[in-house]
């Protein structure tokens, strides 16, 4: 019982560490920020510990520095928020993306296609423009190892 409350407290601390990358990010939008306040001179000494890491791989895009973006998606891996990649197939994907385990690939030409013959037939497409149903029934097969069509 008590492992389990220390594995959930160290969970809970990466959580908090996500939400002190986020409030970081957030408050570089703010030119006027005195970084040289305690509190902030404190979260920002201890989030950059964790983007340099990133930073020494992944150099800023003109004037923006995509590392919190990228150290964001790792740690969402890490805990387990997403295992796998899903995109469609409008367009290329080599053999080897395609046999990557963490890769699902979306077949998007029926969808095209439907989409095609609804315009060619002066119908609306405001239903297929709003997919959410359609989605969640595919994940919830998806869940279910069912064979999606």
């Amino acid at each position: 019982m008590i492992a389990i409350k220390i594995i959930y407290a160290i969970a809970k601390c990466f959580e908090i560490y996500m939400y002190m990358i986020l409030v970081r990010c957030l408050l570089t939008w703010f030119p006027g920020i005195n970084w040289e306040n305690p509190i902030l001179k404190a979260l920002r000494s201890s989030v950059d510990l964790y983007l340099d890491l990133f930073r020494k791989f992944i150099p800023p895009i003109g004037f923006i520095d995509i590392s919190p973006i990228v150290a964001m998606l790792v740690q969402a891996y890490k805990d387990g928020i997403f295992t796998r990649v899903l995109t469609t197939n409008l367009v290329y994907q080599t053999p080897e993306l395609l046999s990557r385990p963490y890769y699902i690939n979306c077949d998007m030409s029926k969808y095209i296609a439907l989409l095609i013959d609804t315009l060619n037939h002066d119908v609306s497409i405001s239903d297929l423009l709003d997919p959410y149903d359609r989605i969640q029934a595919l994940v919830k097969k998806y869940r279910e190892h069912q064979p999606i069509s």
